[in-house]
């Protein structure tokens, strides 16, 4: 045994002692791994009274896996179907009824998907510009959210071999199907949406992009 302490202070202690030795093996790490709220990037980056394992010259970067930020958009939604309810019942028994749960809004399933298209594309957009990341994140949402009345594909690729059916129909100059036939919608009310999207503006600010590196 070489560590005595917590197990939730293990990784930090780890990684302390993992980039106090690099030195001795003639290298430096430059870019930390983590997930959101990392401990142990946080013990590493304050070594040194605050000058980081290498000193001020060579400050530590820190990436996020493109899995753990997607993961937060599902914890995010989640956490949100959670905290927006309302109460029902009679006689004097009240409990709670989320009003984004049901068919259309935001099960497990949908919540599910909706990560997925967040993590492609983050990947599909890995080597541009954090706008063009940021966009294409919003369009997956926006296209999800469309409907026959408000349709809202601008941020879709255009050409007829975009993901997006409407972009592609219209590519193709063809009467794009009703979105009623499309078999994934996220059917909520204007200010539930707007909910929905205070999520995704959280996790896709200029930082958080920057963090998102092409390999992970």
């Amino acid at each position: 045994m070489n560590y005595e302490g917590t197990s939730g202070g293990m990784e930090a202690a780890a990684a302390l002692r993992m980039w106090g030795r690099s030195l001795h093996h003639n290298m430096r790490y430059i870019h930390f791994v983590s997930d959101g709220d990392s401990s142990a990037f946080k013990v590493v980056k304050g070594s040194n009274n605050g000058e980081g394992p290498y000193g001020k010259e060579h400050v530590i970067e820190k990436w996020d896996c493109i899995n753990h930020v997607a993961k937060r958009l599902g914890i995010g939604l989640r956490n949100l179907r959670t905290d927006t309810y309302i109460e029902v019942g009679k006689d004097g028994s009240r409990k709670r009824r989320s009003v984004l749960g049901g068919k259309n809004k935001l099960t497990d399933k949908t919540i599910d998907r909706l990560q997925h298209y967040f993590k492609q594309s983050i990947k599909r957009k890995v080597n541009t510009t954090e706008k063009a990341m940021r966009d294409e994140i919003m369009s997956s949402f926006y296209h999800h959210s469309s409907s026959d009345d408000k349709h809202n594909h601008e941020l879709c690729p255009k050409g007829e071999d975009s993901w997006c059916f409407y972009q592609a129909a219209l590519a193709k100059g063809e009467m794009p199907p009703s979105h009623s036939e499309i078999n994934f919608l996220l059917s909520l009310p204007p200010e539930q949406l707007e909910l929905v999207k205070e999520v995704y503006t959280r996790l896709t600010t200029d930082e958080m992009m920057k963090r998102c590196h092409p390999k992970f």
